[in-house]
């Protein structure tokens, strides 16, 4: 029998006037789960759910999860822009609840309000809600404060006037306020800003007018590692864009971070912010490998010969930042100008590949896999020659010692080892190279040498490569049709016992 309006009038009705609720709840729920999405549609815009508000007022968990069920059930199935018409006061006052669902419902339907022109005109009328959403930003409990930010930050993002509205008392008081609790909160609200910074140039003047830019690059030269290594992820971010890395460079701030890569005794607590650097560093020069390498020429030479350094921390993060300004095509190109240091970096890279702790030789062996991958659009002579040239520095004979390590009993270095082997795979020189050395085809062709799933996979997809790259036309006609059969059986094919006996003996 279908449930009508007046059915779930009554349901509301008897809640409302009895002594236990959470029974009246219960039958809600039930019914209201039998029911499609565009039922509840129809018939909630004629209810009136405030007493289901008013039930979230209870010591009772239990009552209180339903209640926070049921609502936002409800609220889910109406429009936005009803929602905030009709509750504003309950959804401002549930805000203040003590129990993480109830924030998260009244959260998720802020953030509905932001996407629905209508509602958003409606929501911007109740500053007091939005300062209460703000202040969620300091909740002590990550769901609720993760919600509160998306809002805060798509309603900034959202045009100019929005973040005005946000950037402006009495709303950035309460953001200020709110941000001085803990450093924690404060990082929260750091993420605000650059959100919106990264939106537009005029909501990166918006937040440099109001100080809180200004803040966050102090913040990256302060005497406190935590809030340093945040601020440093959070300038990182703001480089991203191409006015926030123009404004990092007019105010001066990359050529302050350059010397702390290359003046680290001027700071004391160098080596635990250098990670850090680095990354921000790797990341501008992957983004702008010509303009980073060449404006800022310290960075570039400490980071290549960091890769030597004794120090671990050291050794991962220059591992790290070569391989992220060598990803892409460009980022070859510009560290080819930087010899002769750049071969001797690859060279030591391959001796870390060969005699370091675990750790080290496997992200060595990655990072000649990203300086050695050239997408198939990229094929020029140019990188054909410059990969090259590389892949020789590595070691006397690259190919066996690179071999080698994917024969030994390390699951991780084998994995290592045979993704640089695919990368080499599918330039036309590492084909050619491969195809002559004795042994390595039937190495290729025998599926007993990895028997873990990742292993299988790893060596299936160096075997994909060899035979879907430009040049594996010109390999040997019976060796192209080998790895062609290998291909074609699957990464887990297993010879059948009848197989393996005719052939023994034929």
């Amino acid at each position: 029998m279908a449930v009508s309006v007046s059915d779930l009038a009554a349901l509301l009705q008897n809640i409302s006037i009895s002594s236990e609720p959470k029974s009246g709840l219960d039958e809600l729920k039930n019914v209201l789960s039998t029911l499609r999405i565009d039922h509840i549609q129809n018939a909630g815009g004629e209810l009136d759910l405030r007493i289901l508000f008013d039930c979230l007022n209870s010591s009772s968990k239990e009552q209180v999860e339903t209640s926070s069920d049921v609502l936002g059930r409800l609220l889910a199935a109406l429009p936005a822009t009803v929602n905030i018409q009709r509750y504003p006061t309950e959804l401002d006052r549930a805000l203040n609840h003590p129990t993480e669902a109830v924030k998260l419902l009244v959260l998720k339907q802020a953030e509905r309000c932001i996407t629905d022109e209508n509602a958003l005109k409606i929501l911007k009328q109740y500053s007091g809600f939005l300062k209460n959403i703000i202040s969620c930003i300091g909740c002590a409990e990550a769901a609720p404060a993760a919600a509160a930010v998306r809002v805060v930050t798509s309603l900034a993002r959202h045009g100019h006037q929005e973040a005005l509205l946000v950037l402006s008392p009495p709303l950035l008081d309460q953001l200020r306020q709110t941000m001085a609790t803990s450093d924690v909160v404060r990082y929260r609200g750091y993420e605000v800003a650059v959100s919106v910074a990264c939106s537009s140039r005029e909501g990166m003047k918006l937040v440099t007018d109001v100080g809180l830019l200004p803040a966050l690059v102090q913040e990256a030269f302060g005497q406190d590692i935590l809030v340093q290594l945040n601020a440093l992820e959070l300038l990182t971010t703001l480089s991203q864009s191409d006015h926030g890395f123009d404004h990092l460079e007019s105010e001066g701030v990359t050529q302050r971070l350059e010397k702390l890569v290359t003046a680290p005794d001027e700071h004391p607590l160098h080596d635990y912010i250098l990670p850090g650097v680095m990354k921000f560093f790797g990341q501008v020069g992957h983004d702008r490998p010509q303009h980073v390498l060449s404006r800022y020429p310290g960075f570039a030479r400490a980071a290549l010969a960091m890769v030597g350094h004794q120090e671990l921390s050291r050794r991962l993060a220059a591992l790290d930042t070569v391989a992220c300004l060598g990803m892409t095509a460009d980022g070859k190109r510009a560290l080819s100008t930087l010899e002769p240091a750049m071969t001797d970096c690859v060279t030591e890279i391959g001796r870390l590949a060969q005699n370091a702790p675990t750790e080290l030789r496997v992200r060595a062996l990655d990072t000649l896999a990203q300086l050695l991958q050239v997408k198939a659009a990229d094929l020029t002579d140019d990188l054909l020659t410059l990969t090259r040239t590389w892949f020789s520095a590595v070691a006397p004979q690259p190919l066996d010692m690179i071999w080698s390590v994917a024969r030994q009993p390390f699951l991780d270095l084998r994995l290592g080892a045979l993704r640089l082997l695919a990368v080499v795979a599918a330039l036309d020189w590492g084909q050619q190279m491969m195809a002559q050395r004795a042994g390595f085809v039937e190495y290729l062709l025998d599926r007993s040498t990895e028997s873990s799933k990742e292993g299988r996979d790893a060596k299936y997809a160096l075997v994909a490569a060899l035979i879907t790259s430009r040049g594996a036309a010109q390999l040997p006609a019976d060796l192209l049709s080998q790895l062609t059969t290998y291909h074609e059986q699957g990464a887990f094919y297993v010879r059948a016992q009848t197989e393996v006996a005719l052939e023994e003996s034929s």
